[in-house]
């Protein structure tokens, strides 16, 4: 069986990907953590609250980007076709005319 170099088929940027991936889980876990501290030591806040508020962060950090992808997908993506639409267009009546 011949062995085959998998790293030779992905793209070169996937390094990139990967390490923008790892730097956001780091940020996020890491920010619970400091948050759930914050909470309880400086704003003196109970286990309970301060779980509550971890939580809420957690369900906010998910739902702003399926709030966000809802918008862009059925607002922004409207606008900017439109707006290519409009120039593609213009661009074709100048070439033809």
């Amino acid at each position: 069986m011949q062995s085959s170099n998998v790293v030779g088929r992905f793209p070169g940027s996937i390094k990139y990907l990967v390490w923008n991936e790892f730097c956001e889980r780091f940020s996020f876990y890491g920010m619970k953590t400091i948050l759930a501290l914050y909470l309880l030591e400086h704003l003196r806040l109970s286990e309970n609250q301060s779980t509550e508020m971890v939580h809420l962060f957690i369900v906010m950090s998910y739902a702003t980007t399926v709030i966000g992808a809802v918008l862009s997908d059925s607002f922004w993506v409207k606008v900017a076709l439109s707006g290519v639409t409009s120039n593609w267009t213009k661009g074709q009546y100048s070439f033809f005319f």
